[in-house]
């Protein structure tokens, strides 16, 4: 009970050194900046990025996925439906839902046109991994360039250029809430963005 105890706080201290910047990933302790230098500022801005980040980068793969199924659904529904039309014209099956095959062939391949499913999944795609790509570049900011800067101008400008870019992703892509939002909310919830290095010490 008294090693458990133990162990609980030893590990509730070192999520704290970690999350103050006392203390990497890796588990090694850093060289804080001189006085005055506002480390944990700069620490929290990058956070919030990269949290507001994660979920904007999880919902647009959630309806990448869902496009991606529609595309399939759609396309499949489009080719059985084009192939029964033709069967039933020669007479083969059903020769009098001909006009009916064609007409749902029809509305297919409207929906198809129209709706574009594999290009909505490919734009959602490459809208998730510009997030992906903008959460990475927050973490490094965070767990590297903040203790290895001597600069606070410099940490500045990055910081700044980060929540430009932020700013551009989430303007230039569709808002994504319902089903998409809360799978994505699961996914989170569940860790399953984290790398073994980051559950390592959590």
């Amino acid at each position: 009970m008294l090693r458990r105890l133990a162990h609980t706080r030893v590990k509730a201290a070192r999520r704290w050194q970690c999350s103050t910047g006392i203390m990497s990933s890796t588990g090694s302790f850093r060289v804080m900046q001189p006085d005055g230098f506002p480390t944990s500022a700069f620490v929290r801005e990058a956070s919030r990025i990269e949290e507001d980040v994660l979920y904007s980068e999880k919902a647009n793969f959630q309806v990448a996925t869902l496009w991606q199924w529609s595309n399939f659904v759609l396309g499949l529904a489009s080719a059985l439906s084009a192939a029964l039309t033709g069967l039933s014209s020669t007479g083969a099956i059903f020769p009098e839902s001909t006009h009916r095959f064609a007409v749902a062939t029809a509305v297919l391949t409207v929906l198809l046109t129209f709706l574009e499913p594999a290009r909505q999944a490919s734009l959602r795609h490459l809208a998730g991994t510009s997030f992906a790509a903008l959460r990475s570049r927050a973490r490094r900011f965070r767990e590297i360039d903040v203790f290895s800067s001597a600069s606070e101008q410099a940490l500045r400008e990055k910081l700044e250029i980060l929540s430009e870019e932020k700013a551009r992703l989430i303007a230039s892509t569709p808002h994504t809430g319902g089903l998409p939002y809360w799978l994505s909310s699961r996914s989170i919830k569940r860790e399953q963005h984290r790398n073994k290095g980051d559950k390592a010490i959590a």
